[in-house]
C-alpha cells in the first residue's frame, strides 16, 4: 500500500465516527480516537450538555469495543478563547474484566481550531489512578464534526478500489467512503426545521440508517404527516424507501425520535438518491423531537 493511501486511510480511521455540533449552549454529541504512545488507536466518544462555560456529562473509552467502559466527565469550555478541557470523574460502567479501581480516569486540555478550512478539537490527554503502582497512560485526542467527515469521504468516494486491500479495518472504512459515490451535498437536519430540495427523478428514493453504532435508537417516520413506519428499530442496515413523486405535489418527510438509544442522541442518516445527484443528510434528535425534509419535482 503506498503511503499516500496509508494516510488517506489513518485520516478516515480517526474521523470516520467523529460527530460534532458547532455551536454551543446545547447537548453535544463528539466522536474520536485518543491515540496512546503514537501507536494505539481507541476509539473515544463524549456526550456533555454545556451552560455558562460548564460541562457535564459522560464518555465512553473503546466505543463498541470489548473493553467499552463509560465514565462520568465535567469540564469547561471557554467560548472566546476556544479552549476546551474536561475530565473523567468516576466510571459509570464497563465492559472489561480489569476491576473498576483499577482503572485510570483521562483528563483533556485541548482547544477548536482550524485544519484546511475545517473545525477540529485536537489536544493532549494525561490519566492517572489514585493508586500510584498502577501505570497509567497519557497521549493526544482528535475530533472533527461529521459533516467535515462525509464531505471528505464523497471527495475520494469509489476512487480507490478495495479489492486491492488486505487489511480489514481499512477495507471497511473504504468501502463505507465508495458508497458515498454520488454525493455532492451533505447537511444536517435540524429539529423544528424543515429542508427543501428539488428533485429530477418521477420517483423519490431514499435510504436511511444509523448515524453511528446500533444502540436501539427509534424512529417513526412520516411522509405528508401520514406515518410510514412507526417505532423503526434504526440499524446500520440500510432500509429503503421509495415513492412517486409528481410536479406540483411536493413530498414532505418527517424523522421523529422515539427515544435516544443507549448512547443519545437519536443519530440517523439519510441518503437522497436522484438520478442525476445524491444528498446525504445527518440527524441527532432528542427524543420527541422532528427533523423533516421536502421534495420538490424540478
Amino acid at each position: 500500500m503506498n503511503f499516500k493511501l496509508q494516510n488517506l486511510i489513518f485520516t478516515f480511521a480517526v474521523i470516520l465516527f467523529f460527530n460534532i455540533h458547532e455551536t454551543f449552549g446545547q447537548q453535544l454529541d463528539m466522536v474520536g480516537v485518543a491515540i496512546i504512545n503514537k501507536t494505539e488507536m481507541v476509539p473515544y466518544k463524549l456526550v456533555f450538555d454545556e451552560k455558562d462555560g460548564k460541562i457535564s456529562g459522560y464518555s465512553i473509552s473503546d466505543f463498541n469495543g470489548a473493553n467499552e467502559t463509560k465514565s462520568k466527565i465535567a469540564g469547561t469550555i471557554n467560548k472566546k478563547t476556544k479552549a476546551f478541557s474536561f475530565k473523567e470523574t468516576s466510571i459509570i460502567s464497563t465492559k472489561s474484566k480489569v476491576a473498576i479501581n483499577e482503572f485510570c480516569l483521562l483528563q483533556m486540555q485541548g482547544k477548536f481550531i482550524k485544519k484546511g478550512g475545517k473545525e477540529v478539537v485536537q489536544g493532549t490527554f494525561t490519566s492517572s489512578n489514585s493508586n500510584t503502582l498502577i501505570e497509567c497512560v497519557g497521549g493526544n485526542l482528535l475530533l472533527t464534526p461529521s459533516k467535515n467527515v462525509y464531505e471528505l469521504m464523497a471527495k475520494y468516494a469509489g476512487k480507490i478500489d478495495t479489492g486491492k486491500i488486505n487489511d480489514a479495518s481499512a477495507k471497511k472504512i473504504l468501502t463505507e467512503m465508495n458508497e458515498l459515490e454520488g454525493v455532492n451535498k451533505v447537511e444536517e437536519l435540524t429539529a423544528g426545521k424543515e429542508n427543501t430540495y428539488r428533485w429530477s427523478n418521477d420517483t423519490v428514493r431514499f435510504a436511511i440508517w444509523d448515524e453511528n453504532m446500533e444502540d436501539g435508537d427509534l424512529i417513526t417516520i412520516l411522509k405528508n404527516d401520514k406515518v410510514i413506519a412507526a417505532s423503526y428499530n434504526i440499524t446500520n442496515k440500510k432500509k429503503i424507501f421509495s415513492y412517486p413523486i409528481a410536479s406540483g405535489m411536493p413530498l414532505k418527510f418527517t424523522i421523529r425520535a422515539i427515544n435516544e438509544g443507549q448512547y443519545p442522541p437519536n443519530t440517523v442518516k439519510i441518503m437522497l438518491i436522484d438520478k442525476r445527484s445524491s444528498s446525504l443528510l445527518l440527524s441527532k434528535l432528542n427524543t420527541g423531537k422532528e427533523a423533516s425534509f421536502t421534495l420538490i419535482k424540478k
